[in-house]
This record gives C-alpha cells, structure tokens and sequence, in this order.
C-alpha cells in the first residue's frame, strides 16, 4: 500500500509541473495513444493507474462499466481493492463512481486518503463544483482519518476553488501549518502542488523563502520560481547562503537563478569564489563587459548583450 501510494504521489508531482489550463474537453488528444489494457477485462493494477491520464473518452468508457450495475461495480471493488478510491477520485470529472460510498463508517484513513488524493489532482471545473458542494463532508472525513495527506489534499483543493482569496486565507494557513508538521523537512511534492495553483500568492512567497533550506527537493526549480515572483529575492537572502553549513546544491541552485532575478553587483561578488568554468554563463548573463573585465578577468569571459539583466545593474564601482 504505502509503495503504490507513494508512485502515485510522485505521479501526480510530475502531472503538477507539467499541466496546461485547458479545459478538459477542449484537449488534444494524441492521435496514437494505446489504451494499456481492455476494458472489457479487469486490467492490472498499474495499468489502470496509468490509464487514468489517458483520453476523456476512455474514462468515460471506464465509467460507464462501474455504473452500469451495482454487481459490475462490486467486481471492479474486489478486483482492485481499497485502489478503487483513487480510480474513481480521478473520475470525478468524467461522472464519478455512482456506487461508491463516501459514508464515514463505511470507509478507512487508506481509502479516504486515496480518494482526496487523486480529487486534489484533478483541475476540472466539475471537479470544483463536486467538492464545493461535499465540503463539509469531506473536512470531517478527512479529520476523521487522522491522516497528514488526505487533510493536505483536502485544503489544497479548498486553495485551488475559484473563490475569493478572502474566502480562502483560512485554507491556505491551515495547508502551510500542515506542510510544516514534519519540522526539519518540507517535501516538495506538497509544495509544488501549491506553487501550481498560487505561483504569486504573498503568503505563499514568503513561506518558500523562509523554509528553502529545509525543502527536500527540486532547489534549482524553487530558486527560479523565487527569482521570478520574489522581487529581490537574491539580494535581501545572500548572506544566508553565505553560511558554511548551505550545502553545495543550495548554493549552485542560488546561483543559476541569478540571471532570473537580476541581483545587485554586491550581491554576485559575495560570491565570487563560487563562481568558475562549470557556472560562468550566470555571469555572462547577469554582468556588462567592463564589470567582467574588472572583476572575473581570469574568466575570459564576453557579455550576454541579450541578458535583460545588463540594464537593471548598478555600474561597476
């Protein structure tokens, strides 16, 4: 169970940072997709995990076999198990499992977390709608199950609604106090999911910034994301990653977003050590030639002319 869990959350990780915001119905669907399995048997586990990203018409294909009677339901249950929660999450905005219970006494923190995590996946307006009008029932199954992912799920779907920000500062502070609840480690699977969904969001902003040491992963895709939505980022946190005890990643991370976030030339030459063949486009990047020549000179290096960095720099000094 926790390995199957695990790949999913990993799958759906991927699906964050990769995703559109095309309506689901409007998509192009490839041409020679291949379903991995027929409908008409019961397919391994893996592969309807995997089918559930495929085109709309064969989910719905899918979902016209589990409501077509009570006893095919039931078959599809056994077959996959506690599974058919997260397979039926993800058909939400294709219909949804009919025959499925979502009553509290019937279901266990597995299939509850299942079911929220795979409904947290999903960016379908009926999706928004379906949890909207459960909500109150989903908060106290999620409360109810005592589980870390199925409430982080839930408050990241009450973050992604199309509602008033006022409406939803509530939800946003209960979702950052959940990522927080491991102390030293911030996993980056839930917090990439929030990035998607609230990239410039204040709060949010300086919530990564504060804690980017204590994330797990993917550093060189939180310091763009910093330099990009975080003005100033890099000059008000250099000396942090001036301590010896930042770990090298950090630091190379730190680096290679500078062309992004255009720092002062203080800035850049704190960290002049750093900086050598295996990193020296940051430079050409973000420095005018006469700051080259004056400061990296060993380099040999020629501007970037194209850098949109070059005029945002103070003179060299």
């Amino acid at each position: 169970m926790k390995t199957c869990i695990i790949f999913i959350l990993l799958t759906i990780g991927v699906s964050c940072q990769s995703r559109t915001n095309q309506d689901e119905t409007t998509q192009v669907e490839v041409s020679d997709w291949e379903p991995p399995c027929d409908l008409n048997s019961l397919c391994g586990r893996k592969e309807i995990l995997s089918s559930l990203n495929g085109p709309i018409e064969y989910r719905q294909s899918l979902v016209s076999i589990l409501n077509l009677s009570k006893e095919s339901f039931q078959k599809y249950q056994l077959h996959y198990a506690d599974y058919i929660y997260y397979i039926c999450g993800k058909l939400i905005s294709v219909g949804g499992c009919s025959y499925l219970s979502l009553e509290q006494a019937d279901l266990s923190p597995e299939q509850i977390e299942l079911y929220f995590i795979a409904m947290a996946n999903c960016h379908h307006y009926k999706c928004y709608d379906y949890f909207q009008g459960s909500r109150h029932k989903f908060l106290k199954l999620a409360n109810s199950s005592q589980s870390l992912k199925a409430k982080k799920s839930f408050y990241l779907m009450a973050i992604k609604l199309p509602r008033p920000w006022f409406e939803k500062s509530g939800d946003l502070r209960m979702y950052i106090h959940l990522l927080e609840k491991n102390g030293e480690k911030i996993e980056y699977k839930d917090l990439g999911a929030l990035i998607s969904a609230i990239p410039n969001h204040e709060v949010l902003k300086d919530f990564v910034a504060r804690n980017f040491f204590k994330i797990d992963s993917h550093k060189s895709g939180v310091s763009v994301y910093l330099a990009r939505y975080q003005e100033g980022w890099h000059d008000r946190n250099y000396k942090r990653f001036l301590n010896k005890n930042v770990k090298d990643e950090d630091i190379s991370a730190f680096l290679l977003s500078m062309p992004i976030g255009c720092p002062k030339l203080k800035t850049i030459l704190a960290f002049k050590d750093h900086f050598s063949q295996g990193n020296e486009r940051v430079l050409k990047d973000i420095l005018k030639q006469d700051e080259l020549n004056t400061y990296f000179k060993e380099l040999k290096l020629k501007e970037n002319v194209d850098s949109k960095c070059l005029s945002s720099l103070p003179p060299a000094s």
